[in-house]
């Protein structure tokens, strides 16, 4: 199965107003890694008080509760070191939309609000599908054997 992907198309005034970007998915065990360690930063922001509210589901409860807490500061907190190999998933897609994606260069974004408008993008890509409007509605493939 082909890996998500998400075009971004960058709406603030400036340079980089209407490039395009494609954020790809990472593989499991590296995006395990890099959301994990996302919610993690995020999690023990100091200005990130934990919910009262009882939390189940393991990663879902996580994402759901950091992300509404979290609100616009996610970015800020996306911007730890650990996580920049997100950029080698991110690809520029130049304005002939027939024209194939590119590897990121630096002279690809202008702005440094671009870099925090993709970063959150990124984060969305990865933890966006726990949210409960996204959860999977499909039946198991197979159902256990009861012995």
């Amino acid at each position: 199965m082909a890996r998500r992907t998400s075009e971004v198309t960058i709406k603030t005034q400036g340079r980089d107003h209407g490039k395009t970007f494609v954020l790809t998915e990472m593989p499991a065990e590296e995006g395990e890694y890099w959301a994990t360690r996302a919610l993690e930063l995020i999690e023990k922001s100091s200005d990130l008080q934990p919910s009262a509210e009882p939390q189940t589901g393991g990663m879902a409860a996580l994402a759901e509760a950091t992300a509404k807490r979290a609100g616009i500061n996610i970015a800020r907190h996306l911007q730890d070191e650990s996580l920049n190999g997100m950029w080698k998933y991110v690809q520029f897609q130049p304005k002939d939309k027939d024209a194939p994606a590119q590897k990121l260069r630096d002279d690809h974004i202008e702005e440094w609000q671009t870099r925090l408008d993709l970063r959150v993008a990124f984060f969305r890509l990865h933890v966006g599908f726990f949210s409960p409007e996204n959860r999977s509605t499909s039946a198991p493939s197979s159902t256990p054997s009861s012995s």
